[in-house]
């Protein structure tokens, strides 16, 4: 004879109750010292199924459902639409594209003092230069998050202004500290990248690599 069980399933693991034997059956659902723990954990259990797809992919932040979003902060294939129109595309190196550029969100002043390095770019030496600017109060910028829908809040405290010998700019790096109370203190890159030497500032990254098109 087969025997009749309920399997109750919660993440990766399996609770079985077999109701042929009537000491697994009564100490479950008979009328006993243990109904209310089992009721508990069964109601905890309900709750944890109900609120799984409520929190965000590596933090403790509760997320709406994506249909309660705006849709300009949600990833559709890669590929957001923003509220201006432009679209932004997420790459599989943890970049995000913008063909139209990205732009900066405080004009730099005019006049710079530069620091000049020299770097290997295909075998040959290249002087770059970088001119530090530090805004009066923290600057409140939002960036795109690349693993998870929306926009992350962030004060910047410095940007960095890479350019070649002929002060063209190449790249903006962000120093930023995150908005939330918890991170003070803590600082995050980013950068605003023309990898094709256009002047155009597709490539929102970390890091401030010089491209090949510096000469």
């Amino acid at each position: 004879m087969e025997r009749a069980v309920g399997v109750n399933h919660y993440g990766d693991a399996e609770s079985v109750i077999n109701f042929d034997e009537p000491s697994t059956f009564h100490s479950v659902f008979g009328e006993n010292e243990g109904n209310m723990r089992v009721a508990l954990f069964l109601l905890l259990a309900l709750c944890g199924i109900i609120c799984v797809g409520c929190w965000k992919e590596g933090s403790g932040e509760v997320q709406p459902p994506k249909s309660a979003r705006n849709p300009a902060e949600v990833w559709t294939s890669d590929t957001r639409t923003l509220e201006d129109g432009s679209v932004i595309t997420r790459t599989d190196k943890g970049t995000i594209i913008k063909s139209s550029g990205w732009q900066l969100p405080v004009a730099l002043p005019n006049e710079k003092q530069y620091h000049a390095t020299t770097v290997i770019i295909e075998g040959r030496p290249v002087k770059v230069l970088n001119s530090p600017f530090f805004p009066q109060e923290k600057l409140l910028v939002k960036f795109p998050r690349v693993a998870a829908d929306g926009d992350a809040q962030y004060k910047v405290t410095q940007i960095i202004e890479f350019t070649d010998e002929r002060k063209k700019p190449y790249c903006y790096q962000f120093f930023a500290e995150d908005d939330r109370p918890v991170y003070s203190g803590v600082t995050t890159y980013f950068s605003y990248r023309d990898d094709e030497g256009d002047g155009v500032f597709e490539t929102l990254g970390q890091s401030c690599s010089v491209p090949a098109w510096v000469k």
